[in-house]
């Protein structure tokens, strides 16, 4: 934002003492305003003619943030942590004017995480030049693959045309090696696996797997959706089944919902104990 544009302004702030379990990405902490701790409650919220459409950020992307509509002007509120916003400016991004104003909210760090807390309060860390955003990281597909390592992919065409195989590499990689990203000479050494495995095989299977006839694009593409089923429902979450489950609960420890879908709940979904506490699991992949 701007310095000559307008920036939201807290209606209270506390500074507080960041406990041990804070600095650990662990809450024990539960939100001040439980009927609106579903998306679609907070996004209601808006429905109201008093809310000022034009010139305040998306009411989707507010509500994404854990903030809710007041009924007065723009003035909205965390159903988590209940700090006030209020004289919002268009392209203010709500979860930076969130963060700056009430920095230990367990919304923004279970759905954000610790790293981009500390890059937006100008922190010092090794990981604060890693931006986590759930509403937007989705589970791992062939397709997602091939775009985040166009470069790779464009390089090993040159040496190599048959695109089947090239998908077979592709997914080797992902799925055998769990390799988010990868390199061009990665990719070809994996295009060297898959032509050593099919010279295994007999000259029938062979044609099966190279041929590029209808039923044979009509069972790789059916392959292909099986795989990405495959690679989505172990980090699915299991209640909008559509962002990745990070979210771990204690003291039972399992781990089945987003940030945004778990606020809700009270019990876990798979061994229904008590949820005491919270801490967000950073995936490896």
């Amino acid at each position: 934002m701007n310095n000559n544009q307008r920036r939201p302004s807290t209606q209270r702030f506390k500074k507080k003492h960041r406990s041990k379990c804070i600095n650990l990405g662990i809450t024990f902490f539960k939100p001040k305003h439980r009927q609106y701790c579903t998306l679609d409650s907070r996004i209601k919220s808006y429905e109201n003619e008093n809310w000022i459409k034009d010139n305040t950020p998306g009411i989707k992307e507010l509500a994404e943030a854990g903030l809710t509509y007041r009924g007065v002007a723009d003035s909205v509120s965390c159903y988590y942590c209940n700090i006030g916003l209020q004289n919002w400016a268009k392209d203010a991004c709500p979860w930076e004017q969130h963060v700056l104003a009430s920095p230990d909210c367990a919304h923004v760090a279970q759905c954000k995480g610790k790293a981009y807390i500390r890059k937006i309060l100008g922190e010092n860390d090794q990981d604060s030049n890693v931006e986590v955003d759930d509403s937007k990281e989705f589970v791992d597909t062939v397709e997602e693959a091939f775009k985040r390592n166009e470069a790779a992919v464009t390089a090993a065409k040159q040496y190599y045309t048959n695109k089947q195989i090239i998908n077979k590499a592709v997914k080797s990689l992902i799925k055998g090696y769990r390799q988010r990203s990868f390199t061009a000479v990665e990719l070809i050494a994996a295009i060297e696996e898959v032509e050593k495995e099919q010279l295994g095989n007999n000259s029938q299977a062979k044609s099966e797997d190279v041929e590029t006839d209808g039923s044979t694009s009509e069972t790789d593409e059916e392959d292909e959706e099986e795989l990405n089923r495959q690679l989505k429902e172990p980090i699915t979450c299991k209640i909008c089944f559509n962002a990745i489950a990070c979210i771990v609960t204690l003291p039972c420890g399992h781990m089945f919902s987003c940030p945004q879908c778990l606020p809700a709940l009270t019990k876990c979904a798979v061994c229904r104990s008590d949820i005491n506490g919270t801490v967000r699991a950073k995936m490896a992949v």
